[in-house]
């Protein structure tokens, strides 16, 4: 959650007050964001950045990608309706690939959050192999 309160503070603190699980959200959007839920000219310009700048460029374009959708999901009543914005977004907001790294750019994640989000998610898949 502090990624994205030090991508939008104002924005995502209000998610995260209405949507106490947004963690288990994300968990679900994210897996799928950049194999379905692009645009295929979008996804073809994310390929484009991991080769240019490696895998870590994968977190700045998801939180760019939540920025751009912002105003939806803030608007969004329930936790499925969050999930319903995230999962199949409007397609016209993602189809620019240009914005959509436009929007990267201007997101700074320190490498320290990008090593705690490394092993929060080790972790999380560890404890998920044990009560497999």
């Amino acid at each position: 959650m502090s990624t994205l309160r030090q991508a939008g503070p104002s924005q995502w603190a209000e998610i995260y007050l209405r949507y106490s699980a947004f963690e288990s959200l994300a968990s679900q959007w994210y897996p799928s964001l950049f194999a379905c839920i692009l645009p295929f000219p979008t996804a073809l310009r994310v390929v484009d950045l991991i080769l240019l700048e490696g895998p870590s460029i994968l977190v700045r374009i998801a939180l760019a990608i939540l920025s751009i959708l912002s105003k939806r999901v803030i608007a969004a009543h329930t936790k499925d309706d969050v999930l319903q914005q995230l999962l199949q977004p409007p397609f016209d907001e993602l189809l620019a690939p240009e914005y959509v790294v436009r929007v990267t750019a201007k997101i700074a994640v320190s490498e320290r959050t990008l090593e705690s989000m490394k092993g929060k998610a080790l972790t999380s898949l560890a404890n998920q192999k044990r009560h497999a």
